[in-house]
């Protein structure tokens, strides 16, 4: 992220691809476990370029609904691959081997290098005068207590959706009796459910930023009362758990996230690939690490423990946001569209101007 807005967009994205490549080829050709670990080590080094999609949105949608549409969209594309992955995954092990995956991947990540490097344009703004480090850049989003209420607000969320892909399967197949091909079936549910909760979402894209993140926010009572009402109830049936976690990744896994989103990458443009970084670390890094108490919960009370742990993270999350941002909300959050980018604008060439100022001196 930060290395995209110094060099460019363009390069990172490229650079990445090409460690795909070679990675999921070495993973594909593997003979020993020390080495398809290394590909896989790498395969991750790659992929951590998806970041920069965030930022590649932030600069080339400067419209902040037309952003929320687009943002939408992409989770709802990213929501796809669960579905789609664990049955074609198999099937093509079952066919051809479990290498022939690794071999369509690599190739399908050197059609889109290609492609990327005859269409794509560079997009991040200019950098060749301007001399920030690292922690400057994060500091600007670390030193705004909104921005770090909204980074927070995202970590609670991203533990629900870390601690369902860590536990469910655990409760499905061990609580509930299911078979591996059953449980993969129910997470491929959940995994529709927050992609028709992205398509939601689109129904708000007409909203102003800060009420359209309030009401998403404010919608989150539903699971929260659905989540209560079945751990106390209604677990002893497997449909129970199938259904309220359906409908609370509904409203939380898809129907959140765009709105957050857009509203944290609204003032950051001048170090989009920075904050969307950080975005993602503190979704899946810190979420992960609060996911952890949620498998403590699962270990020790099953099904209770997780829905329980899970609607805890609703709770947290929705009340992050409204006394760290919704209370009292910053000035560009409270204006109208066009004046709000017309504003940010201004601001991000004064943050360039001044740093320019600086070096001169």
């Amino acid at each position: 992220g930060p290395l995209s807005d110094r060099i460019g967009r363009k390069p990172v994205i490229l650079g990445g691809c090409c460690v795909l490549v070679a990675s999921t080829l070495g993973c594909g050709c593997a003979t020993t476990y020390g080495w398809f670990l290394f590909g896989r080590v790498l395969q991750a080094l790659g992929e951590s370029v998806d970041v920069c999609l965030i930022a590649l949105i932030r600069d080339y949608v400067p419209d902040e609904q037309e952003r929320f549409k687009v943002g939408a969209q992409l989770s709802a594309i990213f929501s796809i691959g669960p579905v789609l992955a664990p049955s074609f995954g198999g099937f093509m092990a079952s066919w051809f081997g479990w290498r022939s995956t690794f071999f369509l991947l690599a190739g399908c990540m050197l059609l889109l290098a290609v492609f990327g490097a005859s269409v794509l344009k560079e997009s991040a703004p200019d950098f060749d005068q301007v001399s920030r480090t690292y922690l400057e850049d994060a500091m600007v989003v670390a030193s705004d207590g909104h921005l770090v209420s909204l980074l927070l607000t995202e970590m609670f969320f991203g533990s629900v959706v870390v601690a369902m892909l860590a536990n469910a399967s655990y409760v499905l197949e061990v609580e509930y009796g299911m078979s591996v091909v059953a449980s993969s079936s129910v997470l491929s549910l959940f995994a529709c459910s927050a992609l028709a909760g992205s398509v939601l979402s689109l129904c708000f894209g007409g909203m102003p930023m800060l009420r359209r993140a309030k009401v998403c926010v404010g919608l989150q009572v539903v699971p929260v009362l659905v989540w209560t009402v079945t751990g106390l109830f209604f677990l002893k049936s497997q449909w129970g758990y199938i259904s309220s976690t359906a409908l609370a990744f509904v409203m939380s896994a898809g129907l959140v996230p765009p709105s957050i989103g857009t509203l944290f990458m609204q003032p950051v443009g001048h170090v989009a690939g920075m904050a969307s970084s950080l975005k993602m670390s503190v979704f899946w890094i810190l979420g992960s690490l609060l996911s952890a108490v949620a498998t403590q919960m699962t270990v020790r009370y099953s099904a209770q423990g997780l829905v329980f742990a899970q609607t805890s993270f609703l709770v947290v999350a929705t009340f992050t946001f409204w006394f760290g941002f919704g209370a009292a909300p910053p000035e560009w959050a409270c204006q109208e569209p066009q004046a709000a980018e017309e504003k940010q604008a201004d601001a991000d060439k004064s943050a360039s101007a001044n740093v320019v100022e600086k070096q001169a001196a």
